[in-house]
Formats: C-alpha cells, sequence, structure tokens
C-alpha cells in the first residue's frame, strides 16, 4: 500500500525563487520517517538530489563515515536513541569523523522549546536551529542563511 503525504502547499514555485540545492548533499537524521520524509520532500522542492537519511546518530555516523560520504549540510533531531543530535553534533566539532569537515553546517530540530538544549546546541557550534513542527519557507530560509555563513568562513 503507497503512502501518501499531506499536501503542504508546496509547489515547484519555491524552486524559481533564489534557493537551487541541486548540487548540495544532505544527510537528515531524525527517529521519525514521517519527519525524514517531510523534510526531503522540501529539499527536492528546492531541487536537492543527494539526499540520505539516517534514523539516530549513530546511524547518521555510520554513513558520515562511509569514504564516498559528501555532505554539505547535516539537518539533525535532537531527541533521538540511541545517539541523540548533541551527541552527534559534539562528535562532528571534536574531529572524531574524518571523512567530513568537522565545520559542516549542521541545523538542529527538535520539538520542544527548550532553552537549556538551544544554548548548549549554540556552544557545541550548531550551524542553525528550528523548531518542530518545520515550514518549506523556515527551512529554506535557515538552510541559505546556514550555507551563505559558511560559505563566508
Amino acid at each position: 500500500m503507497k503512502k501518501t503525504r499531506p499536501n503542504l502547499g508546496w509547489s515547484s514555485s519555491v524552486r524559481d525563487r533564489e534557493n537551487d540545492y541541486s548540487s548540495l548533499g544532505f544527510l537528515i537524521v531524525d527517529d521519525e520517517e514521517g519527519i525524514r520524509d517531510i523534510l526531503s520532500d522540501a529539499l527536492r522542492t528546492c531541487g536537492a538530489q543527494y539526499i540520505q537519511r539516517a534514523n539516530n546518530g549513530e546511524d547518521a555516523l555510520a554513513r558520515l563515515s562511509m569514504k564516498q560520504a559528501q555532505y554539505d549540510l547535516i539537518i539533525s533531531d535532537c531527541h533521538m536513541a540511541p545517539m541523540n543530535g548533541l551527541q552527534l553534533l559534539k562528535t562532528i566539532r571534536d574531529g572524531d569523523v574524518k571523512t567530513i569537515s568537522p565545520d559542516i553546517p549542521f541545523i538542529m530540530i527538535t520539538g520542544r522549546g527548550d532553552i537549556p538544549l538551544v544554548k548548549k546546541a549554540k556552544e557545541l557550534g550548531v550551524s542553525g536551529f528550528l523548531a518542530k513542527p518545520v515550514s518549506l519557507e523556515k527551512l529554506t530560509t535557515t538552510v541559505s542563511q546556514v550555507l551563505q555563513s559558511a560559505a563566508e568562513k
């Protein structure tokens, strides 16, 4: 039985704007398949062609550790097990993943408006932060800002 996704009002006209992600590699990390689907669809709306998905931080590390892994941006949930988004971010920023730059842009997504969590993510060097539910406009704005900031470094 084919899964149907809700119509979120995302049209191809969004792609005509300044956001064109066709040459970028994305890794989406979330323990909820529906969220991974929504984020993938949103990025595809903006032209993304290379999108990999991981169920949790450990799965993400396995994907990031592959020699052929070429990611430009990680979008990760915070609350996952067995390895959460903060642990994943710390592992990357500490340089423990040799196949990617420890400075790779990293956007943290959570369903909770948790101020201490936001503070901790910022201390660890998160590039951007989003709260669920994520709109297409907020996602593309944040992705664009994060990528622009990374390009200026």
